[in-house]
């Protein structure tokens, strides 16, 4: 059967998801397949199996990451007889779910699949399950051309109400503020670069929740802080050119991309993947500094992007001081032709070729890898010291990060 006579539903729950970038990210892929094959995708609540047996779709997408595998699949599994193809797209949380997803992975038949991964450091690792890697295809997460744009105006008006100057340099961190997310260093970084001059002091505004999902402890369980305690310690030094708003809803979130002159992330998280606030701030013409980790090095063909190198300490990364330093803001003014190189990769036109290909070919199970099978033990809610041990020794971190000092020996 060809993909142009083939029956599809797409998965999701009919509530929001909590977190406003696996929203933006869900709905996006939703908008680019109902483009992909109009008239030809129907979406359905996981809940309703009676519209699923009636509707005996060939081929079923897993969009949603709230879904749980096992359940998903076993559900409809038990409803339709019939061999179906499965398209199941990877967040950056799925190497925590593989004992989930093996279970579902047993359940499948003589199912074909394919996995897609939104960044190449992701699909390496979710690839190196499978004795098959083809099983694993990287597209980005789209990115709507609509949501990209800049306005002077919209800067301006942000600016004044945050009392931000016209010759103040203005950085800014979204997302989670957690301790594999290393904000508390960020806050270090930016008051060591404005006790070293004596004027262009630079300040820093952070957007999101504090969470302790991950709290840092060493070997033996004992914790050595949690990232609220740190964070508010950092946060405490740091005079006037830090500002912490919180969580902010989407339209403030927007216009604080406007406002600010470039975005900073030094993420560490063992999970990042494309990381959609940093999509967000390029999709406004921002220049980002980012740590060289994950599915951040996605964005390193673009020239208003530059990096710097975690090194593997005994606790935790840290970050070069110098390697911020040399980092110039300002040499990617022009915010329009920034937003033109970022859609040219990573928007919506220029991915929706590759998800019109997802439904041609499709794989039969392979045989899970030796590493699957160790991974299947490994718990989502280990501690962050515990995690890059267990990551390290399984050489599954090296997607994510190389040491320079490990790679030399």
């Amino acid at each position: 059967m060809s993909s142009s006579e083939k029956k599809i539903i797409l998965l999701r729950l009919p509530h929001s998801p909590e977190w406003n970038s696996c929203e933006k990210i869900l709905n996006n892929i939703q908008a680019i397949y109902e483009e992909a094959y109009p008239g030809r995708l129907t979406v359905v609540d996981t809940t309703d199996l009676k519209i699923i047996r009636d509707l005996a779709p060939d081929v079923v997408i897993i969009a949603d990451h709230r879904l749980n595998f096992e359940h998903t699949i076993g559900a409809i599994k038990s409803v339709l007889s019939k061999p179906i193809d499965w398209v199941i797209h990877a967040y950056g949380c799925f190497t925590g779910r593989i004992s989930e997803f093996m279970n579902a992975y047993q359940r499948m038949g003589d199912d074909r699949f394919k996995i897609i991964a939104a960044s190449k450091a992701h699909q390496q690792v979710i690839a190196s399950l499978f004795t098959n890697i083809n099983i694993v295809e990287h597209t980005p997460f789209p990115f709507r051309k609509v949501d990209a744009f800049f306005s002077e105006e919209v800067r301006k008006k942000t600016r004044d109400e945050f009392s931000l100057k016209n010759d103040e340099t203005v950085l800014m961190y979204a997302g989670r503020i957690s301790f594999q997310k290393n904000v508390h260093q960020l806050i270090k970084l930016i008051n060591q670069y404005n006790e070293s001059i004596q004027n262009k002091k630079i300040k820093l505004i952070i957007c999101g929740e504090i969470d302790d999902l991950n709290p840092q402890t060493d070997e033996a369980g004992q914790k050595l802080g949690l990232a609220k305690e740190l964070f508010e310690a950092e946060l405490q030094k740091s005079n006037t050119h830090v500002m912490y708003l919180g969580q902010l809803n989407h339209d403030r979130l927007i216009k604080m991309y406007h406002a600010v002159d470039g975005f900073i992330s030094l993420s560490t998280h063992f999970g990042e993947d494309y990381g959609f606030a940093v999509a967000e701030a390029l999709g406004h013409g921002l220049p980002c500094f980012l740590s060289q980790w994950g599915g951040y090095r996605d964005f390193a063909s673009l020239p208003q992007v530059q990096f710097v190198h975690p090194i593997n300490s005994e606790r935790e990364f840290i970050f070069e001081f110098e390697d911020f330093k040399r980092f110039d803001f300002f040499n990617f003014e022009n915010r329009n032709d920034n937003i033109q190189q970022f859609l040219s990769l990573f928007g919506d036109e220029a991915v929706q070729t590759k998800y019109k290909k997802h439904l041609d070919v499709f794989h039969p199970k392979s045989r899970l890898t030796r590493l699957a099978y160790t991974l299947y033990n490994i718990d989502y809610g280990m501690t962050p010291y515990l995690q890059k041990k267990q990551l390290f020794e399984s050489g599954l971190l090296g997607p994510f990060f190389e040491d320079p000092v490990k790679s030399s020996t």
